[in-house]
Parts: structure tokens; C-alpha cells; sequence
């Protein structure tokens, strides 16, 4: 009886340990990533003039590698600031929630980032807070029914749009 056991017990051994050596590497990136954005969360907010920007992709200057933390992009207009873009670096790349507000803090826009890449709604509301637009997103591409309205919340147009494509309708 006790030879039998120790084949079952050798047995499980042999099919479970293999398995954890095996752990896919999807499983793994994962992991890493949750372990960036938590470092890159715990990081104090950088301006984005203290990086430097490569097309889509930031750089810490210091060592030249991809930037992961929090920052914030003040754009200006003959010294004025009019607008604040804030948001999380992955790897140099957009990552997460980001949100633009007009000057004064005013919310202006947002949208979800996925590898630097636009995911799910992006919406827009005018200075006095109404809604001025909102259109989906996938793979950096309008994708679904983009809809606008006017000041007054009246609607003034809508788009269908398939990977960047679309057909426009007026009200």
C-alpha cells in the first residue's frame, strides 16, 4: 500500500512542477506591469518639459529610458496657459486615464490610454461645463458612434465610425 502512494505522490510531482516552471509569459508581463504602475504611481508628478518627448514615446533625460511616473503638460498660448494635460508614463508610453482641463482647472476632455494608445470614450465638454462631444476609441482609432451636442445639450451631429471611417449625420 505504501509503494502506491508514493507512485500517486511521485506522479503529482512530476505533472505540477513542470507546470510551474511553464507559467506563460502572459501571466508574467502582467504581473511586472501591476509592479511599474505601482512604482510609476508612487512617483511625485513630473512637468513633461523635464522629459524629452520622441514622437509619442517620453524619455528621462538623466539615463535616456523610457519615463514611467505620473506628469502633467501645461500647454500655453503667448505665455497663457490654456490648457493642462495630466496622466500616468508606462514605458514612455500614455497608460491609463488622462484628462485635460481648461485653464483654471475646468475639465476639458478624457480618455483611457492602453500602451499609449487610445481606448474606449473620449469626452469633451466646452468651458461652461456642458457636454461638447464623445466618441469611442479602439487601437488609437475612432471606432463607434461619435456624437455632438451644443451649449445648450441640443444634439448637432452624429458619426458612425469603423476604424477611423465614418458616415455623418446632422440634426
Amino acid at each position: 500500500c505504501g509503494m502506491i502512494a508514493l507512485m500517486k505522490c511521485s506522479f503529482l510531482v512530476l505533472m505540477i512542477v513542470p507546470g510551474f516552471l511553464l507559467v506563460p509569459s502572459s501571466y508574467a508581463q502582467k504581473k511586472s506591469v501591476s509592479q511599474e504602475m505601482s512604482q510609476a504611481l508612487s512617483k511625485e508628478p513630473r512637468d513633461s518639459k523635464t522629459l524629452v518627448q520622441k514622437g509619442k514615446m517620453f524619455f528621462d533625460p538623466k539615463d535616456s529610458k523610457p519615463y514611467s511616473g505620473r506628469i502633467f503638460i501645461h500647454v500655453s498660448l503667448s505665455g497663457k496657459r490654456i490648457l493642462d494635460h495630466r496622466g500616468l508614463l508606462l514605458s514612455g508610453k500614455r497608460e491609463g486615464l488622462w484628462r485635460g482641463f481648461h485653464d483654471g482647472g475646468i475639465p476639458m476632455w478624457q480618455v483611457a490610454f492602453k500602451g499609449g494608445k487610445r481606448y474606449g470614450p473620449h469626452t469633451s465638454w466646452r468651458k461652461d461645463g456642458s457636454k461638447n462631444y464623445e466618441v469611442p476609441f479602439e487601437h488609437d482609432q475612432m471606432h463607434g458612434l461619435f456624437q455632438s451636442w451644443g451649449p445648450a445639450g441640443k444634439p448637432l451631429y452624429r458619426m458612425q465610425f469603423k476604424k477611423g471611417s465614418g458616415v455623418a449625420v446632422y440634426f
